[in-house]
């Protein structure tokens, strides 16, 4: 999936401003006040912040500032993201001390500071890795605090029309420029500003009202929208879900049921607005075999296929100048770190073959992280330190340990076709002597059709202005593809007969443990569903699913994300199962859990799931009903397990 970096810097506004122009300085000291915000997204109220500015004793400012932000991702898995931060200033808007509590899916996060003569001392601890940082912050560095930023905009002379700014993110703690440029007033605000940002923040709108308070803040890529209201209202807020376009998720138009097997491949997409040479649709694999502009839309036909190239014999580190962006220490991306270096010393195990080399990061970062969909994108050395994280997160984990061992590496932002449907991705590209792709989430080096490529860079954040803009107009469908044959064709036939469910795409057969049963197939696209059903049909859904799945996806990742997506639905939620399971060659995991529904009439159910993978494929079996009836169907359950066979071996 996509990072969501940027959605979250904007949310929790955790970052540090710094203006450039002696022109910028506030004009008057911060106003005291008390206000609440709303945050807007997709028309629904999905976070609040709490703003109180107070003058103290000592003539210095204290700024309280709480938010709270709810991200339902897919409809699966739930995520407060709450702050809750302190700045002190002089009323120049001088630092004197900063404090940040924040918290999300991958735990509590704690920034400290002070001022230490000419520089502001921050001490950092986040998903369990620490670090110091530095700022210089001496009395002419015209530097202010991002929740300070609209005091300043405030206190500007009308005759100021433009200030240059250098942006520090909270997160990252990367510069960034960018220009505020005063914009006509409308309705009841006496100023507005806009301030762009670039690829890092985009473009924010800041509107005040006639005392000089902040109306409203609104960001154009994302659409979200922070607007002051009363506290009732404030607090009234919802999970808001974020799935499909926004995530840039697809159903694919046409049923390509086996990825793995793909020999050919054409993909025509569309967008609006966004200049073809700001995408990067040409690799070693990718190339544009038509394209087309009109009316501000873009259209191209994309042919994915396998490099020519016979593998590299160049050897690490790689020193070429022109490749030194993608060496380099970044926001998110850390070769220099001690322990990212040791990690990667330790993983490629003296091998100097870059290609090789690679190889040995992926299998090992693809072994070492939990999969976890956390909105917020760590940095490499974070990563290291919780072990957890999206597809981004093995990104820059594999990039920082990439790059620490001398092998040039870039951030890809794109698709990745799984289980029928299009997924925002973002995966590595490496340098050996070629650009080869390097997926470490499912440890897949140099060999993938079922990645499509939009834009390419040295960091993070330098794909995320392509990856907003798609959001709004991007369209992906299939022109052609072809497959290998599974050599499966003229043996068996997909279909149920004789209790036996057997389908040639998943290679595979699973019979039902009675002749009694009935088998429904429920199946579409590309996912096989077929529901068992036991002559007393009394209140027990079994189900076998098979679905197209990336080589070296682990099946306990799956299974995980179950859990947790069915741990919203009850209270007393309990697991009394969770272990590695087998069958043949295959590596799965089993669980069992269950609770009290969320009902009038609470009731207690019982599931029991079990996924496996090989070759490509996915296999789930789950059972679910109320808990009596669950124990009774157990035995049935593993006559349904260990009657699944693999075809063709």
């Amino acid at each position: 999936m996509a990072p969501l970096q940027r959605l979250v810097f904007l949310a929790s506004l955790l970052s540090f401003v710094a203006i450039g122009t002696s022109s910028a300085r506030a004009q008057n000291a911060p106003k005291p006040r008390d206000v609440w915000y709303e945050y807007i997204q997709g028309n629904v109220r999905c976070g609040n912040q709490h703003v109180i500015v107070v003058k103290q004793a000592d003539g210095n400012y204290r700024y309280a500032i709480d938010t709270i932000y709810l991200l339902d991702m897919f409809g699966a898995q739930k995520q407060r993201i709450q702050a809750h931060a302190v700045y002190v200033v002089t009323p120049t808007l001088q630092p004197v001390s900063i404090q940040i509590d924040s918290s999300d899916l991958t735990g509590k996060s704690q920034v400290s500071g002070k001022m230490s003569g000419d520089e502001l001392l921050l001490n950092i601890h986040r998903a369990g890795e620490p670090r110091e940082e530095r700022i210089p912050w001496g009395k002419n560095a015209n530097l202010v605090f991002s929740h300070c930023l609209e005091d300043r905009l405030a206190g500007l002379a009308p005759s100021i029309k433009t200030a240059k700014f250098r942006e520090i993110s909270g997160e990252g703690l990367s510069a960034a420029g960018a220009t505020a440029t005063r914009q006509e007033s409308t309705g009841t605000a006496t100023a507005k500003w806009r301030v762009d940002t670039g690829s890092e923040l985009g473009v924010r709108t800041f509107q005040f009202d006639a005392h000089g308070v902040l109306e409203s803040v609104a960001t154009q890529f994302p659409d979200l929208l922070m607007r002051r209201c009363s506290e009732e209202q404030a607090k009234k807020i919802v999970y808001r879900k974020m799935d499909g376009r926004e995530l840039l998720t697809f159903n694919l138009d046409k049923p390509i049921v086996a990825p793995n097997r793909l020999r050919k491949l054409e993909v025509r997409m569309t967008w609006k607005d966004i200049p073809l040479d700001e995408l990067r649709l040409e690799d070693a694999r990718q190339r544009i075999t038509k394209s087309s502009q009109k009316d501000g839309t873009n259209t191209v036909i994309l042919t994915i296929g396998m490099p020519a190239e016979a593998a590299s014999k160049r050897v690490i580190p790689i020193d070429d100048k022109l490749l030194t962006p993608y060496l380099a220490a970044t926001a998110f991306v850390k070769p220099k770190h001690p322990k990212i270096q040791a990690a990667a010393i330790a993983a490629i195990k003296g091998e100097k073959n870059a290609e090789r080399a690679v190889r040995a990061l992926s299998k090992w970062v693809n072994g070492y992280i939990e999969g976890e969909l956390s909105a917020r994108t760590l940095t490499g050395p974070e990563v290291l330190a919780c072990k957890s994280g999206k597809c981004t997160e093995y990104s820059t984990l594999f990039a920082s340990m990439a790059r620490s061992v001398g092998i040039p590496t870039r951030l890809a932002l794109g698709e990745r076709m799984v289980a029928g449907r299009w997924m925002g991705h973002m995966w590595n590209e490496a340098y050996v002597g070629r650009w080869i792709t390097v997926d470490a989430t499912v440890n897949e080096v140099d060999s993938s059709f079922a990645l499509l490529k939009f834009v390419h860079s040295d960091t993070v954040m330098g794909t995320q202005t392509v990856r907003w803009k798609l959001t709004r107009s991007l369209t992906l469908s299939i022109e052609s593809f072809e497959l290998t044959p599974t050599g499966l064709e003229g043996k068996y036939k997909t279909g149920i007969a004789d209790g036996v469910y057997t389908s040639i795409d998943r290679a595979c057969r699973i019979k039902a443990p009675d002749k009694d049963w009935t088998l429904v197939d429920q199946s579409e696209g590309a996912i096989v569903t077929v529901q068992f059903k036991p002559k007393a049909a009394d209140g027990v859904m079994i189900h076998f699913v098979a679905f197209p799945l990336p080589v070296g996806t682990p099946g306990k990742l799956i299974l995980e994300n179950r859990l947790k997506m069915w741990k919203g639905n009850y209270n007393k939620f309990e697991t009394t199962k969770n272990e590695a399971w087998k069958i043949w060659d295959a590596a799965g995991h089993a669980t069992r859990f269950g609770g009290m529904t969320k009902t009038e009439r609470p009731m207690k159910n019982g599931h029991s799931e079990t996924v496996w993978a090989h070759g490509g494929h996915g296999y789930l079996l789950t059972m679910f009903s109320r808990e009596a009836i669950h124990d009774r169907h157990l035995p049935d359950y593993e006559k349904l397990l260990a009657s699944f066979e693999f075809l063709g071996q």
